[in-house]
């Protein structure tokens, strides 16, 4: 047997390989770019099936819990109340 160069294929179905994997890993790219494009559809459509007066009502009550937080914050620095963390 003889040793074959640094970067020469050692057979030459090795060419015939290359080429294969090549291919092979292209069609694994466009795959995951599909799943990619499916889930961001599929979040999407859910995104758009809630209720508007659902949305609306999630977004109040995070302004008022937010609202409630900084004011209940306000009074424990007044009382000289430390947050603990």
């Amino acid at each position: 047997m003889s040793a074959s160069r640094v970067g020469q294929p050692s057979h030459p179905l090795d060419i015939g390989g290359r080429a294969l994997l090549g291919r092979w890993t292209s069609r694994l790219e466009e795959i995951n770019k599909a799943v990619q494009d499916h889930l961001a559809y599929v979040e999407e459509r859910s995104t758009r099936n809630l209720q508007v007066s659902e949305l609306e009502s999630v977004a109040v009550k995070a302004a008022l819990d937010g609202h409630n937080a900084g004011i209940a914050e306000n009074v424990g620095r007044i009382l000289g109340v430390r947050r603990t963390q």
